[in-house]
């Protein structure tokens, strides 16, 4: 299993964001799930 996730700047800046709802859109395999888990 690898342990390194790379993240790109647009999942950055969700995960960065700490006011206010957010509301993460993406087709199948563009990482919305690593975006919420990072968020928790």
């Amino acid at each position: 299993m690898n342990s390194t996730i790379i993240l790109n700047p647009e999942q950055l800046e969700s995960i960065e964001r700490t006011k206010g709802k957010l509301l993460v859109i993406g087709g199948p395999g563009t990482g919305k799930t690593e975006v919420a888990l990072f968020k928790i």
